[in-house]
């Protein structure tokens, strides 16, 4: 994976003649697994939002393939029975609204009791963004868009500076672009001072507050310009698919010590993965979306109408129900 080109994306080095590369990439019963998780969690996630009928379901969907990566992937170096363990890898959800998705992955992952998720958005319980201090495993309070990535700038700074071993991952949204800091402060900054224990990752579904991220930005630059200031960039093809993530994010990890330039990893993603029901002209579910029923059938996939309230409660349960029998059937 070594290596860049000239106009600073990262190349791939051909598995066929890498060893190294080979131990990166996933099996096929470890991606399989994977999409398992990310399934679970989506419906833990789900459940989780649908008892005070609210919060983000669609940014915590996009972002989950990526969280499982990280976190069940063989990625991050953390400890759940150890949350402040010094040499930890820090993640920090910039996207702080994501926090549900983050709040399953936690607590699958043994930081806190599952029964927890069902405080979400209760005085004294979760917070409906990540609040440093409110759950073990949370990094940093963000929520209000570009705290997260500065935050983070400081955290590899510090690392750096003190010989510290660990990285510092950070999710932004697309979205979350828009805001002065992310392609302003923060992009000069990292590459000015080495930072090449930060990775950034954008979670980027195409969606924000209340529409498509294209009808404000015609033109994502966003990449050109980190690259201009010296960021090592990645582009993904699909940042759902496994085999891409974990070989990449391995790789990342791997070159770690020798790297100056922090990495971009831009990651196409889809608001509300996998949030959808199917029936059939006579009300039966399926799991052949050909052979759904437009009028029976119900997705919040790439729908800009639900960014912080969730669908109808009879909706929301046909999706749970849906999801556990797609679950059953090994259909993720």
């Amino acid at each position: 994976m070594s290596g860049e080109t000239a106009k600073g994306e990262m190349e791939v080095e051909d598995p066929s003649t890498s060893a190294a590369a080979l131990q990166r990439i996933p099996c096929a019963d470890e991606i399989n697994a994977l999409k398992r998780k990310a399934l679970e969690l989506r419906i833990d996630t789900l459940e989780m939002l649908a008892k005070p009928n609210s919060g983000h379901v669609k940014a915590s969907f996009s972002e989950m393939d990526i969280l499982v990566a990280l976190y069940h992937g063989g990625v991050l170096h953390h400890d759940a029975a150890n949350p402040l363990l010094e040499d930890r890898d820090r993640f920090i959800l910039s996207k702080g609204h994501g926090a549900p998705g983050l709040y399953s992955v936690l607590a699958d992952r043994g930081y806190f009791p599952k029964e927890r998720l069902g405080t979400l958005r209760q005085i004294g319980g979760l917070s409906g963004h990540t609040l440093y201090g409110n759950a073990p495993g949370i990094e940093a309070t963000t929520g209000a868009l570009g705290q997260g990535i500065a935050v983070a700038l400081g955290r590899a700074d510090y690392a750096k500076r003190f010989g510290k071993p660990w990285m510092v991952y950070c999710m932004i949204g697309d979205g979350e672009n828009q805001e002065g800091v992310v392609s302003g402060e923060v992009a000069w900054a990292a590459p000015s001072l080495g930072l090449g224990n930060l990775v950034v990752i954008r979670d980027r579904n195409g969606l924000q507050n209340d529409t498509y991220t294209s009808a404000y930005v015609k033109h994502d630059a966003v990449p050109e310009a980190l690259r201009s200031y010296g960021w090592q960039v990645i582009k993904l093809a699909d940042g759902h698919e496994y085999g891409e993530l974990l070989t990449i994010l391995r790789g990342v990890k791997e070159e770690t010590s020798h790297r100056t330039q922090p990495v971009f990893i831009d990651a196409p993603t889809i608001g509300g993965k996998d949030g959808y029901h199917l029936r059939s002209a006579e009300g039966e579910f399926t799991f052949d979306r050909e052979c759904a029923d437009p009028a029976n059938s119900f997705s919040i996939e790439n729908n800009p109408t639900f960014h912080g309230a969730l669908p109808n409660k009879k909706i929301v349960q046909d999706m749970i129900a849906h999801m556990r029998m797609r679950l059953d059937h090994g259909v993720y």
